[in-house]
């Protein structure tokens, strides 16, 4: 039986707190092709622009004003659950995914219409 839904995970300065429940956290969920996430957002906290590269994701908000690509425009805590088609769906940021690869800077400016200044700092967000 796994219990960890039932609080809110320590938050990270996004203001974000997620609690997963995959193969890794509860192995019950080996060959079925499921899992879940609770995340929990502090007022104006957000969940940066990602994917989920093994699932696709259904959301349900609990509570709170929550747009997707989640954040919380609401005055109290917002709280979702996701699921997903996949027992490890595994997450990945827009900006692990485009920032922090070896993208020429050039290909980036022209695809995203950003400056190298911009490119620069959004890079070293990373760091």
């Amino acid at each position: 039986m796994f219990y960890g839904l039932n609080a809110t995970a320590e938050f990270n300065d996004a203001g974000q707190a997620i609690v997963s429940v995959n193969v890794n956290t509860f192995p019950g969920l080996r060959t079925q092709g499921v899992s879940l996430a609770r995340a929990d957002y502090k007022a104006g906290g957000v969940a940066v622009p990602h994917v989920h590269p093994r699932a696709a994701e259904v959301v349900w908000v609990l509570e709170g004003g929550l747009v997707h690509f989640h954040k919380n425009v609401g005055d109290i805590q917002g709280t979702i659950l996701g699921f997903y088609n996949s027992e490890n769906a595994g997450r990945s940021t827009f900006q692990d995914t485009i920032f922090g690869c070896e993208v020429k800077e050039e290909v980036l400016e022209k695809d995203l219409g950003l400056s190298a200044e911009d490119i620069s700092k959004l890079r070293g967000a990373e760091s």
